[in-house]
């Protein structure tokens, strides 16, 4: 081999040569090529608002600084995170409001980007365990950020591509902002270890980002990027033009601020900071001139937009007074309805009517019930009053009572000649026997099914025929305490029983103790009267309405009635109409479910005013037509009725008002103030900026349009 190289080693010289030769001709060619291009891409696009050039490779480089923050997870498979930037697109931009100002006016260049990425999102699952089900994206996003769900539901349920889209993508950017990834895979891979003998799934080690998007170009396209990255090019020459200046030791300053902060984010040991300034420049592959040139642009927007913001509150003593005022709150008395006089239909006002004007001497419902006397309601009502007695109920049902019986003397009964007769008559499968031994040896035979049901019938017969086996049970038994409502008609006790009424009345005739009660021979029950009300009483409304005694009477009446107009159709809305005219007058638009709020607007207005001349009216009432009454704390903030307690006088009642169907009113007893705070500042000036910014960012917009400072897409404009 050597000898045939140093042969023809001239030959092999003179290859490598020409080889050496033609490489270094065409690549350095080529770098020429490439770096003329270069020259000829970056051209000037437009001009700003003030005149000022925007150039490709400025927009380009600030849309790619962009995209990633040092929020940004680094996982397999993505970008890097951009620890130099501290989010701007969400702090300056989407937090602000600015963004949806922006995206609503380009909408139509960004709706391109958003149609790649809609299929995405509607076919898109989410993290379920391939062995555990139980372990999945969903369940964690529910525990920790349940926004997510509900967000990504709602998005995965639009059918094209939109405006609402876009804001509702913005949305869930910004809610896995809060919930990054990086968050959600350790809380499943510590789930996953919580089972044993179960293989790790391997995608757990993958991206988990919401769609596969890993940036914000990934989520909204590049023209989204570019017209914010122009949007702040813009508004930076335009603060340049206004005075304002930033020194490159202040943009060094706050890039290193930023780096520290994404390297505690990103739990990464800190070294030498400029060590690792260059290494972010390498993982950016920036420069360290156009890192400082992007920055510098983003801290004079900052700047600027911060400055006009601060301007809005600008002494500590505007903040307090302004703070003292917002945090006013009224001490107030809140009176409602009742949940049982809440009513939702005509059929429940015809039910209180008829009630009333079975208890009471009212025709309608008004804040002064004049009860009926008791003995009145009796002979014409004799289901609404009652007399109550407190009942210690034993129960047993046959079948638990013979278990009681040994198992000796069941063989014994079961071998018996008239016994066996029986048996054999009930169950075809016994043969016959003449013997006690030969059917000993009958019952021996049979496949333990059939000798559990024979046994068990047997044990129910002895227990029959032995009343003391039942009596025995019934004392072993435990004591339930039992309320009983006897009446005259449709008493009331919570036991299964067919006829309480029968019941009822067998109770209120013993001598405290019935002993033994059966309806069906199956459960007995041993009663004994633990107490008695001597008086009796009218039950409540709620009572009536709810046990169906108040039902049977309006039946009653409605059928009767009828039969009274000879109307062959039955129609309960026209017949109770018929039956309580004074209804009519709550019946302000000829329909019927009119009345209900009428009706009861009526009596609330009734009843305040009462209390507007006597506070204490309320209390003369039975306590079932009062109102129910809270103790609430208002803030001056409260956009709902409430809102009225700040221009009344201490100790007085409001008006009545409606809500949401909910018929209210209200006593203001006292007005209360917050101790103020530096938090509570803080957030009221945060509150301000906020809104001064996006009416700042809507102006900047404005100004922008005008000269057509914004250019989409860079690309078309560039060529």
């Amino acid at each position: 081999m050597l000898t045939f190289l140093r042969k023809y080693q001239k030959i092999f010289f003179v290859i490598v040569a020409v080889v050496i030769v033609i490489s270094f001709s065409f690549f350095g060619t080529q770098g020429v090529v490439q770096s003329i291009d270069k020259k000829v891409k970056d051209k000037v696009i437009g001009k700003t608002m003030t005149g000022e050039n925007i150039k490709l490779s400025e927009v380009d480089k600030m849309s790619y600084f962009l995209s990633t923050d040092n929020s940004e997870y680094s996982s397999q498979g993505r970008m890097a995170p951009n620890l130099f930037n501290d989010g701007v697109i969400k702090k300056d931009f989407i937090e602000t409001g600015i963004a949806k100002v922006l995206v609503e006016h380009y909408y139509p260049i960004l709706q391109k980007d958003l149609e790649e990425r809609f299929n995405k999102v509607k076919n898109y699952n989410s993290f379920v365990h391939v062995s555990l089900l139980e372990i999945s994206a969903k369940n964690v996003w529910e525990k920790f950020c349940p926004q997510i769900n509900q967000k990504l539901e709602d998005i995965k349920k639009m059918e094209t591509v939109s405006l609402p889209f876009m804001l509702s993508l913005m949305d869930l950017y910004m809610s896995e902002k809060k919930f990054p990834e990086s968050f959600l895979r350790k809380i499943l891979i510590y789930q996953e270890r919580q089972y044993k003998n179960v293989a790790p799934d391997q995608r757990l080690f993958e991206s988990m980002a919401l769609f596969g998007f890993n940036n914000a170009q990934d989520w909204f396209g590049k023209n989204f990027l570019d017209v914010f990255s122009e949007y702040i090019i813009n508004v930076a020459n335009f603060a340049e033009s206004k005075g304002y200046k930033i020194t490159n030791e202040e943009v060094a300053i706050d890039l290193f601020k930023h780096l520290n902060e994404g390297l505690k984010k990103q739990q990464i040991a800190s070294g030498d900071t400029a060590t690792l300034f260059k290494r972010q420049l390498q993982v950016l592959g920036l420069d360290e001139i156009s890192v400082v040139e992007i920055w510098k642009k983003v801290m004079l927007f900052r700047k600027y937009f911060n400055d006009v913001a601060s301007s809005v509150v600008v002494d500590k003593k505007g903040t307090q007074d302004f703070y003292k005022f917002a945090s006013l709150n009224a001490q107030i008395k809140l009176y409602e309805l009742p949940e049982h006089l809440r009513l939702k239909k005509f059929h429940d006002v015809m039910l209180l009517q008829t009630y009333l004007e079975a208890t009471t001497n009212e025709k309608i419902l008004s804040s002064s019930i004049n009860c009926k006397n008791i003995e009145e309601v009796l002979d014409t009502y004799p289901e609404l009053v009652e007399q109550k007695y407190t009942l210690g109920v034993k129960e047993v049902d046959i079948e638990t009572a013979s278990l009681n019986i040994s198992l000796k003397k069941m063989w014994d009964w079961q071998v018996e000649e008239e016994n066996y007769k029986l048996l054999k008559q009930k169950f075809s499968k016994l043969i016959s026997a003449n013997t006690k031994d030969e059917r000993f040896k009958a019952f021996e035979k049979l496949n333990s099914m059939d000798r559990n049901e024979i046994d068990k019938y047997s044990r129910i017969q002895m227990a029959y025929a032995n009343p003391s086996i039942i009596d025995t049970a019934l004392v072993q038994n435990l004591t339930k305490e039992l309320t009983l409502s006897f009446r005259k008609k449709n008493s009331q006790v919570h036991l299964d029983l067919k006829d309480k009424q029968k019941f009822a009345e067998l109770v209120q005739n013993s001598d405290s103790i019935l002993r033994k009660y059966t309806e069906d021979n199956d459960r007995f029950f041993s009663v004994q009267v633990l107490k008695n009300e001597d008086n009796k009483s009218i039950i409540s409304f709620n009572e009536a309405k709810a046990d169906g005694t108040l039902q049977k009477i309006l039946d009653q009446r409605l059928k009767a009635k009828q039969a009274e107009l000879n109307i062959a159709e039955f129609n309960e809305n026209e017949l109770g109409l018929a039956l309580f005219p004074k209804l009519k007058d709550f019946n302000s638009n000829k329909e019927v479910d009119s009345i209900v709020q009428n009706y009861l607007l009526a009596f609330v207005k009734n009843l305040n005013a009462q209390m507007q001349k006597d506070a204490l009216f309320l209390q003369t009432l039975p306590s079932e037509w009062q109102l129910v009454v809270k103790d609430i704390e208002v803030p001056r903030s409260s956009k709902n009725l409430f809102n009225e307690a700040f221009k009344m006088q201490k100790d007085s009642f409001s008006d009545v008002k409606v809500e949401n169907g909910e018929i209210s009113f209200f006593y203001l007893k006292e007005f209360s103030e917050k101790e103020s705070s530096l938090e509570k500042m803080q957030e009221v000036k945060n509150s301000l900026d906020k809104e001064t910014k996006l009416m700042l960012g809507k102006r900047m917009l404005q100004m922008i349009k005008l000269e057509n400072s914004i250019f989409y897409p860079i690309m078309v404009k560039a060529n």
